[in-house]
């Protein structure tokens, strides 16, 4: 069974890019209502639900979410609102993964990840090549930024810079130095067409970590080699920033807000429209929505949530569409999870890095396409124990 186990779950990941291509054609042609990656995955939920159970995996957490769920499904049912039940499920997609991900003995080697890192920057790097690549910014014209068969940035963009600093670690122990290279031009590349500001300079500070990292640590095989390949990356960036579509976009917003020098940076709206995108206008409209309705809604989240723009903040997009106290048992059983499963080194730095991503452009924490990755990094974590 644990070896049947182990063979779905390398498979369910290894079918999240194509399943994120297919809801990509889903919803740019009109392709039925129902996205068949929401069902896999959502039927892959329940199915490890009822293993864990089985084997008795962090029984007590789950038993306590599940009581929540019982009190929050009738909820839904009393107040005819049962269509929001999706919404909950794949808020809390995130931390029953953990669980998994650090109970299940899952086999899941270096190379594999570094294939599935490769297959999500082949799907947008050759559609990209050859002119049929789906445009981020299909509304502004004056925008770029290309997404290859993608549809969301900001999921593609978590994934990509989320997993990068684990990805950097892995490739120092490819022995084909060709590989190697191929692979680090593949991401340059990569970072610089998807255009997204979250990416772009995400990408940057990953980067300065890594060459702090390896100036400081004496033990550095090839150091020269490692620090000088970084610099010059980070000199070819610098180089290339004004040709990027990125540096477009920024030149783009700044004219369209009047924004003439750096003075006019410091203030919220500003900070709002260039940093934020809006969200934070967003987040104040979701809230005031919140502040004027029920107390059932208070309680359990706004049962128009889907009528209304999300904040693309994740932490207030929770917060709204389960309500306090839907939130609390979310707080309580992530802490829970953090504190008992530790991360350490790369993987605890991956972490942070969805943390913030969450909190600056969302659709990182309460997204199963995003948040599959995020639970992924505890099961990483746990081979170096």
């Amino acid at each position: 069974m644990k070896r049947i186990i182990n063979k779905l779950i390398i498979i369910f990941l290894f079918m999240q890019p194509f399943l994120d291509v297919l809801t990509s054609f889903q919803i740019r042609f009109n392709i039925l209502n129902i996205y068949i990656s929401s069902i896999i995955r959502i039927v892959f939920l329940l199915f490890i639900l009822i293993y864990m159970i089985i084997y008795k995996y962090d029984l007590k957490i789950i038993l306590f979410m599940f009581i929540y769920g019982i009190i929050y499904g009738g909820y839904l049912l009393a107040t005819n609102s049962f269509s929001l039940t999706f919404d909950a499920i794949r808020i809390f997609y995130l931390p029953v993964m953990i669980i998994f991900f650090n109970n299940e003995d899952i086999k899941i080697d270096k190379k594999k990840v570094l294939i599935l890192y490769l297959i999500y920057m082949l799907l947008l790097l050759i559609p990209t090549m050859f002119g049929f690549s789906f445009d981020i910014y299909e509304v502004e014209k004056s925008k770029k930024g290309f997404i290859g068969l993608f549809y969301g940035g900001n999921e593609l963009s978590g994934i990509l810079l989320g997993l990068l600093p684990i990805i950097l670690n892995y490739l120092q122990i490819v022995k084909k130095y060709y590989f190697r290279i191929i692979y680090y031009i593949l991401i340059i590349f990569t970072f610089i067409l998807v255009s997204t500001k979250t990416l772009f300079i995400g990408g940057i500070i990953v980067l300065l970590i890594y060459l702090f990292k390896y100036i400081l640590n004496k033990k550095t095989v090839n150091k020269k080699y490692i620090i000088g390949g970084i610099v010059g990356v980070l000199v070819f960036l610098v180089i290339a920033l004004p040709y990027t579509p990125v540096m477009n976009n920024i030149k783009v917003t700044l004219d369209y807000y009047g924004i003439n020098n750096i003075t006019d940076m410091f203030n919220l709206k500003t900070i709002d429209n260039v940093i934020y995108s809006r969200r934070l206008s967003y987040a104040s409209n979701l809230i005031d929505e919140y502040k004027n309705s029920p107390i059932d809604n208070k309680l359990f989240g706004l049962k128009n949530i889907n009528n209304i723009k999300d904040s693309e903040l994740d932490l207030i997009d929770t917060y709204m569409t389960i309500g306090l106290i839907g939130f609390i048992v979310y707080i309580i059983v992530m802490g829970y999870l953090l504190y008992k499963y530790r991360l350490k080194g790369i993987y605890l730095f991956s972490l942070i890095l969805f943390i913030i991503m969450a909190c600056l452009s969302g659709h990182i924490l309460i997204k199963p396409a995003v948040a599959i990755y995020t639970a992924l990094i505890f099961r990483l974590n746990k081979e170096v124990e």
